[in-house]
């Protein structure tokens, strides 16, 4: 999204500029950067907030766009373009045993990495020519910029960034192996901040499905058991006056929370589960976070036989698998598909299409077939504008839409399918 709040990233150490080292930026020179940046601060077109590391943290320098530059961008808008994707696909990391700090590996130049890596430029290729945005009015737009989650995520809204990549940890490329990449992947699904509903893709509107409790399942299916009847994340507690469903407070909330602690178990390789975050909301639940592990214990007893052991990046190596398969069975079908770990959205008439596509995949990795969560409502800003008689105001309808940057970042994409591309950057 192209504006004031817009930020690029751009580490400004030597360190991270190499040829042909790897894991650094090969592609530019850091004396190019350096004459780049001083020409753009020359100008007065970008403003610095510059990167240190301290204490662990590693902040990069971020530039964001100032002066005629900015005006420049004010002008143009927010267009689409179809970008090329980066070179390194597949990631693997480790932690640095003194340091603790995250490090990159090399990867193995396995048959398996080259099928993940011929797969994955196939997509990022179809996933670069769609237009992927957030049916929302200009002033909706900008309560997402501002939000929590978009200061941690300060790329959130550039719609262009689509293209994928995969990240393995712990040194093994049997463990990790989850997608990234894709701008939408940091958009809430939250009743709070319900942003995910409002996706579109080339102009329609989308539908998303979910696995249900799918690492409960790996779990069970790990050891051969069968899971305890019900919801894997019900603790049985009942308020006398609101009859339980996982959709509706105060189960929703409570839920959440035994969800979040039974994944933090399975993904926990030490002694204790802090989740510091999660702690007041625990409280305003009656809950802590202690009480909740020591009721999924009780509830399911396997995962004591996990506890500290990290299986839970075995398991996101498992839902990475399922979701390849998903990815590539809808790309066959020109069917465009984005993955969030283990959900997918898909143009909403299209549903029926990625319900079989998950279920396929499920059995084609699991063996089984797979429990589908119901399609999500689809959410638009752009409701109808009324007059006080109770007419609709079409005047102010069409300029809702005529002024938003939905449509001007659609129309750009449809101008370039008509012939009038911009170069591809």
């Amino acid at each position: 999204m192209v504006g004031k709040a817009a930020s690029l990233e751009l580490p400004l150490s030597p360190q991270y500029y190499h040829r042909t080292a790897h894991g650094k930026i090969n592609h530019l020179s850091f004396y190019f950067i350096s004459l780049a940046l001083k020409g753009l601060i020359d100008l007065g077109w970008v403003k610095v907030k510059k990167g240190y590391q301290r204490f662990g943290t590693n902040e990069i320098t971020r530039l964001r766009a100032s002066g005629e530059l900015l005006n420049v961008f004010a002008t143009v808008g927010c267009q689409w373009l179809e970008l090329a994707p980066r070179k390194e696909l597949i990631l693997l990391r480790d932690k640095d045993p003194v340091t603790k700090w995250k490090i990159a590996l090399p990867v193995p130049n396995t048959k398996a990495v080259k099928k993940m890596r011929s797969n994955l430029k196939k997509y990022n290729a179809f996933i670069a020519k769609q237009a992927i945005c957030l049916h929302m009015t200009n002033a909706q737009l900008k309560q997402v910029k501002s939000s929590r989650v978009a200061n941690m995520n300060p790329s959130l809204l550039n719609f262009n960034h689509t293209a994928l990549y995969r990240v393995f940890s712990r040194g093994d490329m049997t463990k990790g192996g989850r997608f990234y990449g894709g701008w939408w992947q940091s958009l809430r699904n939250l009743k709070r901040n319900p942003y995910r509903p409002y996706l579109t893709i080339n102009g329609l509107a989308t539908g998303e499905i979910d696995y249900s409790e799918l690492h409960p399942r790996f779990l069970y299916e790990r050891f051969g058991a069968t899971p305890p009847p019900g919801d894997q994340y019900d603790d049985g507690w009942r308020d006398p006056s609101v009859p339980y469903s996982k959709d509706v407070e105060p189960y929703e909330t409570r839920r959440g929370l035994f969800k979040t602690v039974f994944n933090a178990i399975l993904n926990n390789e030490g002694n204790r589960i802090e989740l510091k975050e999660k702690r007041v909301e625990a409280k305003k639940c009656g809950l802590t976070i202690r009480g909740i592990k020591a009721t999924l214990l009780k509830k399911h007893p396997l995962l004591k036989r996990v506890a500290k052991s990290g299986i839970g990046l075995e398991f996101q190596y498992l839902d990475s698998r399922i979701a390849e398969h998903v990815m590539m069975l809808l790309l066959e079908q020109g069917i465009p598909c984005l993955p969030v770990h283990d959900s997918f959205i898909v143009p909403r008439h299209q549903a029926n299409e990625l319900r079989k596509a998950m279920d396929d995949a499920f059995r084609a990795i699991i063996g089984k077939p797979s429990k589908l969560k119901p399609l999500e409502a689809y959410r638009s800003g752009f409701l109808l504008p009324f007059k006080p008689n109770g007419e609709v105001d079409n005047l102010e309808m069409y300029k809702m839409h005529s002024e938003s940057l939905h449509n001007g970042f659609v129309q750009s994409w449809l101008n370039c399918q008509a012939g009038n591309a911009p170069p591809r950057q």
